[in-house]
C-alpha cells in the first residue's frame, strides 16, 4: 500500500496543487511587480543624442481635414513633434488635433547609425508626439496619414522618471486620445527604456478610443527594463482598433509584466489582420506574439439598464511568425493572457507558425484563458458574466512548456462564478507540444476556488500535432481536467467535449498517470453539480508505449484516467477508437519489503483501456466502440490488465482507493496551508 500511495501522489500533485493554487496565481498577475532590477535615473552619456533643430513651417497646408499640414523633411518631422508637444506656433491654433500627411520618405537618422544604436547614440533623439499634458502640450487628438511612406532611424532612450513627473510613454506618439494614426512604415528604429516607463512601442506608446491602422515596423528594437512593450502599440485603455498592421525586428524586456508583438494589452477594442514576425523576448513575465494581455470592458447601460455599449474584445485573422520566448512564465503565439470578467473576449482565424516557449501555461494560440464576473460598470447593480472564444484557429508551431502545461491551441484554461469558455473548430496540426501535461487543443483546465464555477464547451477541434516525450498526463483533446473542491459550494463545473478527433500517435518510453486518446487524466475531488461529457469523439491515434509494472498508470483510447473523490458524473457517449495499442512492460530495480507490503494483492498496476483505462463508479460509458487491438510486445502480461472498454472500474468506497484518495487530500491541505 505504501508503495502504491507515494507512486499515486508523486504523479498527481503537480496538478492537483496547480488548481488549488489557481487564485493565488491570478492575484499575483494582477499584484505590482516589485523591481529586481538596477534603477537608472540618468541615461549613460554616450547614449545621449543630440536634438534636431525644427523648421520655422511645414511644407504646406492649414490643418484641416481637405489640406493636412505636408511633411516632407527630418526637421519639419521635429515640428510636428515640437507644435504638439509646446504650441510653440501659437496657442491659439490646436496643432494636436490637427491633420498632418508624410510626402515623403524620411531619414531622421541613418541606418548605419542605428545599427550601432545599443553601444553608440546616432546623431538626433526623437521626442515622442503627444508626451505631455498640461496648457501648452497635449496628448495626440488628431490625424496623423504617413502616406505609404518610411521613417527611419527614430531613436528614443529613456531611464528613471520621478513621482513628480507625468506618466511616461514611449514611441513616435507618446500618447494619442481619439486619434488616427495610418498608412506608416518604421524602419530601423529604436526605443529603449530603462525603468520608470508605463508603456513602450515604436509606434505609439498609449492609446485610448484611437484607431492605428496600416502601420509597419521593419528591422525594429523596442525594449523596456519593466513596461509593457511591443511595436505597434503599449498600452490600450478602451475601444481603440489596431488593424492590418505587421511587426518585425525585436521586442525585450527582463522584468515587464506583458510584452508583445503587436500590443502589450488591449481592453475593449479590436485587433484585425496583423502579423507578427518578430522575436519576443520576456526574462520575467508573459511573452506573445500578437497581445500579451486581453482584458473585456463593463457593458454600459442607460437609465433603463439598456445596454448601450457592450465592452467586446476581439483579436481577429491575426498571425504569429516570430518566436517567443518567456523563460519564467506563460507564452503564446495570439494572447499568453486572456481575462473575461465583463462582456466578452473573442479570437477568431488566428494562426501561429512561431515556436513559442515558457515556463508554463504555453499555448499555441493562448496562454491562459480565464473567465469570471464583474460587477462594475453595472447602473443596474447586476452582475457582468465573462465569456471566452477561441474558435477557428490553427497552430503549426512547436510548443514547449518547461516541466509545465501545454496545449496546442491553449495551455491552461479555468472559469468561475458560472462563466463560461467556448473552443470551437480549432486544430493544431504539424507540431510538437511539449511539457509536464499536454494536450493537442487544451493543456490543462481547472476550476476557480468560487462558487458558481462555470462552463466549458470543446467542440469540434482537430489535433495531429506530436508530443514531445513522456508528460505525467498527455491527451489529444486535453491533456488534464483538474477540478477541486476548495471553496465552491453551489453550482459546479459543466464540462463538454463534443464532436473532436485525434490522428496523431503516442509514442511514449514512459506513461504517466493519465494517457488518453481524447483526455488524458480526470483529477476529480469536486463537488455534487460538476459534470464532463464527452460527445462523438474519435481517437485514430495508435499508442506505442512503455508502462513501467511498477507504476501505477493509465491508457485509454478515448480517456485515460477517471479518478473521482466526489460526486462528479463522467459521461463518455458515442465515442469510438480506431487506436491499436503496443505495449512494452518493463521492470524498475525490485523495492524492499517494507514498500512492497501490499504487493501479492495488488500486483497488477498498469491499465489498458479500449474506451477508458480505468475509472470511478460515476464513469459511464454508452455506445462506445473500440476498434484498435491490443499487443503486449514484451513483459510480464500478468502485470497489466487490458479490457476492450474500461480496464478497472472501482467503486469510492474500495478501501484501497479510500486510501490513496485520503493521502492525496492530506497532502494537498498541508501544501495549501504551508502556502498561506
Amino acid at each position: 500500500m505504501k508503495k502504491l500511495v507515494s507512486i499515486v501522489l508523486s504523479l498527481i500533485l503537480t496538478i492537483s496543487l496547480f488548481a488549488a493554487c489557481s487564485k493565488e496565481h491570478k492575484e499575483e498577475n494582477k499584484a505590482v511587480i516589485t523591481p529586481n532590477y538596477e534603477i537608472v535615473k540618468e541615461v549613460p552619456q554616450e547614449r545621449l543624442a543630440g536634438s534636431m533643430q525644427p523648421a520655422e513651417h511645414f511644407a504646406g497646408g492649414d490643418g484641416s481635414e481637405n489640406n493636412p499640414y505636408q511633411i516632407s523633411t527630418p526637421a519639419e518631422l521635429q515640428l510636428f513633434s515640437d507644435v504638439v508637444n509646446n504650441q510653440k506656433l501659437g496657442d491659439d491654433l490646436n496643432y494636436a488635433e490637427a491633420y498632418y500627411i508624410l510626402n515623403n520618405d524620411i531619414e531622421f537618422n541613418s541606418v548605419a547609425d542605428m545599427e550601432k544604436a545599443d553601444e553608440k547614440a546616432p546623431s538626433y533623439a526623437w521626442v515622442p508626439i503627444g508626451q505631455k499634458d498640461d496648457d501648452k502640450g497635449s496628448e495626440f487628438k488628431g490625424h496623423f496619414d504617413g502616406n505609404d511612406k518610411t521613417i527611419t532611424g527614430l531613436y528614443v532612450i529613456s531611464a528613471y522618471h520621478g513621482m513628480d513627473d507625468s506618466r511616461a510613454f514611449i514611441g513616435m506618439f507618446s500618447k494619442i486620445n481619439n486619434a488616427e494614426i495610418k498608412d506608416l512604415t518604421l524602419s530601423n528604429s529604436y526605443f529603449y527604456s530603462y525603468n520608470g516607463i508605463d508603456s513602450l512601442a515604436a509606434v505609439v506608446g498609449q492609446a485610448y478610443c484611437s484607431t492605428i491602422d496600416n502601420c509597419h515596423t521593419k528591422d525594429t528594437y523596442c525594449y523596456a527594463t519593466s513596461a509593457e512593450a511591443a511595436q505597434i502599440l503599449g498600452h490600450s485603455i478602451s475601444n481603440v482598433n489596431i488593424s492590418n498592421c505587421t511587426a518585425s525586428g525585436k521586442v525585450e524586456s527582463s522584468n515587464s509584466q506583458e510584452i508583445a508583438g503587436i500590443a502589450a494589452s488591449v481592453n475593449d477594442g479590436t485587433i484585425e489582420n496583423c502579423i507578427n514576425d518578430a522575436e519576443i523576448v520576456n526574462q520575467y513575465g508573459t511573452a506573445s506574439g500578437i497581445c500579451g494581455l486581453l482584458s473585456d470592458s463593463a457593458p454600459e447601460t442607460d437609465n433603463d439598464a439598456k445596454i448601450i455599449c457592450v465592452g467586446k474584445t476581439t483579436v481577429i485573422n491575426c498571425k504569429n511568425n516570430g518566436t517567443i520566448s518567456a523563460p519564467l512564465a506563460g507564452a503564446a503565439g495570439i494572447s499568453a493572457r486572456i481575462s473575461s470578467g465583463n462582456s466578452e473576449i473573442e479570437l477568431n482565424k488566428c494562426e501561429n507558425s512561431g515556436v513559442i516557449k515558457g515556463k508554463t501555461e504555453i499555448g499555441g494560440i493562448a496562454g491562459s484563458v480565464i473567465s469570471s464576473k464583474n460587477s462594475v460598470g453595472r447602473s443596474d447593480g447586476k452582475t457582468n458574466q465573462g465569456l471566452a472564444t477561441v474558435k477557428e484557429c490553427i497552430n503549426t508551431g512547436n510548443i514547449n512548456a518547461d516541466n509545465g502545461n501545454a496545449g496546442g491551441i491553449c495551455g491552461h484554461i479555468s472559469t468561475e462564478y458560472q462563466a463560461k469558455i467556448n473552443i470551437e473548430n480549432n486544430n493544431n496540426e504539424d507540431c510538437v507540444v511539449s511539457g509536464s501535461t499536454v494536450g493537442g487543443i487544451v493543456g490543462i483546465q481547472t476550476n476557480g476556488i468560487n462558487n458558481d464555477s462555470g462552463t466549458t464547451s470543446v467542440a469540434s477541434c482537430s489535433n495531429s500535432g506530436a508530443f514531445g516525450d513522456n508528460p505525467s498526463s498527455a491527451g489529444g483533446i486535453f491533456g488534464t481536467v483538474s477540478l477541486l473542491s476548495s471553496g465552491r459550494d453551489t453550482t459546479g463545473v459543466n464540462i463538454s467535449i463534443e464532436d473532436c478527433i485525434n490522428d496523431t500517435d503516442f509514442d511514449f518510453n514512459t506513461v504517466g498517470y493519465g494517457t488518453g486518446g481524447i483526455v488524458g487524466f480526470l483529477n476529480l475531488q469536486g463537488i455534487t453539480g460538476d459534470s464532463i461529457s464527452f460527445n462523438k469523439c474519435t481517437n485514430n491515434g495508435d499508442f506505442k508505449a512503455v508502462m513501467n509494472a511498477n507504476s501505477f498508470s493509465f491508457l485509454g483510447g478515448v480517456c485515460g484516467a477517471s479518478d473521482s473523490v466526489g460526486e462528479e458524473i463522467v459521461t463518455i457517449k458515442d465515442c469510438i477508437n480506431n487506436g491499436n495499442f503496443d505495449i512494452t512492460l518493463i521492470s524498475t530495480e525490485k523495492t524492499t519489503s517494507a514498500d512492497n507490503e501490499n504487493e501479492e494483492n495488488n500486483s497488477v498496476l498498469c491499465y489498458v483501456g479500449g474506451v477508458c483505462g480505468g475509472g470511478c463508479e460515476r464513469t459511464a460509458i454508452n455506445n462506445c466502440s473500440n476498434n484498435g487491438k491490443f499487443n503486449l510486445v514484451s513483459g510480464d502480461k500478468n502485470k497489466i490488465l487490458y479490457d476492450d472498454i474500461m480496464s478497472l472500474k472501482y467503486a469510492k468506497n474500495d478501501e484501497l482507493m479510500q486510501a490513496v484518495r485520503q493521502q492525496i487530500e492530506n497532502e494537498v491541505k498541508s501544501n495549501q496551508d504551508e502556502k498561506n
